[in-house]
């Protein structure tokens, strides 16, 4: 009966709209728990009918909130409490015959003891799921939990492993499971029809049987970075996505200035990650074009200075009044950026 502790949690979901931010699927957790079920080695249980309807997840997205009715139960006679360590899981879409194989596996949670009435609630971090997919309520089994060990005097306890009473009589509902020690892990393929051996696991269809399990789900820009979301800062708040652009540096704070043979240099810089800019830097004055330099190549997320000459009659209007006006373009693969510069002999 190993653990399985990685890092993801992942819940079962009804189709939905793909518009909505954040949409709550799954059992509306009103069938009362009256089945009990158990199995003594790694199970997976999974709802694949609903109240008539197919079980699927609608979109791909995080799943922020996981409720699950319900309850570990203790064996009449048994001297310690039952396992009752669970993990959920992803499942990625049905292949044939509905086997699903298992994509992500959460950190392990705890649900109470006979307590079957119980609602208990889970807040899971960055736990993405997948569209067409589904989730699993998985146990650890419980075989002879706490008794060959802990209890000498009644070695024979939990020998079907935990009794979980989380299901609900439902007609129009169906529960998949299957089950087999050290085989229901992320990768391993669940195959929910017939029996075969402890060694191959078994698995069913259970038909008429509801998991008591309901979800939200975070879709869109709700969803965290890793599940497909927005980066955002530790308070919240969106980190706003690289620029890719050429750029003047310091826009229209930067006043380059033009020396007496009518040179200058502007401050431009590529804002692209990962690629490097090529363009062109055109100077116009009055709508003219005065000079322009055809050849830029800027590296990527650096800056480079770029040399341009004014033309006489402008620089002479230029060294009288000390300022001028201009308008300085830059044009590369990602677009156009003009700006208003002013050239100074001060």
């Amino acid at each position: 009966m190993p653990r399985i502790g990685l890092t993801l949690v992942i819940a079962l979901v009804l189709a939905a709209p793909a518009t909505a931010a954040r949409i709550t699927l799954g059992s509306d957790l009103q069938g009362t728990p009256n089945v009990t079920l158990s199995q003594g080695a790694d199970t997976a249980y999974w709802g694949t009918q609903l109240d008539g309807k197919a079980m699927t997840i609608p979109v791909d997205g995080q799943i922020v909130l996981v409720r699950v009715k319900g309850s570990a139960m203790r064996e009449s006679g048994a001297v310690n409490d039952p396992a009752t360590m669970v993990h959920f899981q992803s499942l990625e879409p049905a292949a044939d015959g509905g086997a699903r194989k298992v994509y992500l596996t959460s950190a392990p949670a705890n649900l109470p003891v006979d307590d079957p009435g119980a609602v208990s609630t889970f807040n899971p971090e960055n736990l993405c799921v997948h569209k067409g997919g589904a989730v699993a309520f998985n146990t650890i089994g419980g075989f002879m939990w706490g008794g060959a060990l802990d209890s000498p005097l009644n070695p024979s306890q939990y020998l079907h492993g935990t009794p979980w009473r989380i299901f609900a009589s439902s007609a129009k509902s169906t529960t998949a499971w299957f089950s087999k020690d050290n085989g229901t892990k992320n990768g391993d393929t669940l195959v929910p029809r017939g029996g075969t051996s402890a060694r191959d696991g078994y698995g069913a269809a259970m038909k008429g049987r509801e998991l008591l399990m309901q979800v939200v789900v975070a879709t869109g820009m709700d969803r965290s970075e890793p599940c497909g979301g927005p980066r955002r800062h530790p308070d919240g708040r969106l980190v706003e996505p690289k620029k890719h652009e050429l750029r003047v540096a310091g826009g229209t704070e930067q006043r380059p200035y033009v020396t007496k043979d009518r040179r200058f240099t502007t401050g431009v810089y590529c804002e692209t990650p990962g690629e490097t800019c090529e363009g062109r830097a055109v100077l116009k004055v009055d709508g003219e074009i005065v000079d322009e330099v055809d050849d830029l190549s800027v590296p990527t997320q650096s800056s480079a200075k770029v040399a341009m000459r004014l033309d006489p009659a402008n620089f002479k209007t230029l060294d009288r009044q000390g300022f001028l006006r201009v308008t300085y373009v830059l044009v590369s693969q990602f677009g156009t950026k003009t700006i208003s510069l002013s050239l100074n002999r001060n």
